[in-house]
């Protein structure tokens, strides 16, 4: 298959969600322009979305995380995000757990996840980075802080990659 949906088959021996270990399972590409936005807020994906659209990224938006995880484990072909931006505070799953559940699942082992909250403190920087965030930003974020993140951790990952190693990253 080309396009969008390349399929490629990989056997994995810890089990996935919905999968037994040891099946073959189609593996998707990362889809290098799309981004993922999980909140709560509509005006907040509202937004973000529309600064991301201006830059030429497809979205995907999602009002829960609850939604978002039904979504990838129902939709098993579903293109994958290569940056997936989260709230933490959301009703019945916050950003920590839906963090923690994608980095679970091997077809988002290379998103970029990137927590986005009104929280400013230490500790919630630290719980995100233990659930498997690669940045932080407070929110009110600035479009131009939020666009300069996602060129930084999607046009050059090496440089985030620099930027995470020498702690100047947004943490």
């Amino acid at each position: 298959m080309s396009g969008l949906h390349e399929v490629h088959l990989l056997e994995w021996s810890m089990p996935q969600p919905g999968f037994p270990a040891g099946q073959l399972l189609p593996q998707m590409h990362l889809q290098r322009n799309l981004i993922a936005i999980i909140d709560d807020s509509p005006t907040v994906r509202k937004v973000i979305e529309t600064c991301l659209r201006r830059e030429q990224y497809a979205v995907i938006a999602f009002n829960t995380g609850i939604d978002a995880v039904r979504w990838y484990q129902e939709q098993l072909q579903a293109p994958i995000p290569a940056l997936i931006f989260l709230d933490i505070t959301m009703p019945k799953m916050d950003g920590y757990q839906v963090a923690q559940t994608l980095k679970r699942d091997l077809r988002f082992a290379a998103s970029v996840l990137i927590m986005l909250s009104r929280h400013a403190g230490l500790l919630e920087r630290i719980k995100a980075r233990l659930a498997g965030c690669q940045a932080y930003l407070t929110k009110p974020c600035p479009t131009e802080k939020l666009v300069q993140t996602v060129h930084t951790y999607l046009e050059d990952p090496a440089m985030a990659e620099r930027r995470e190693a020498d702690g100047s990253c947004e943490w």
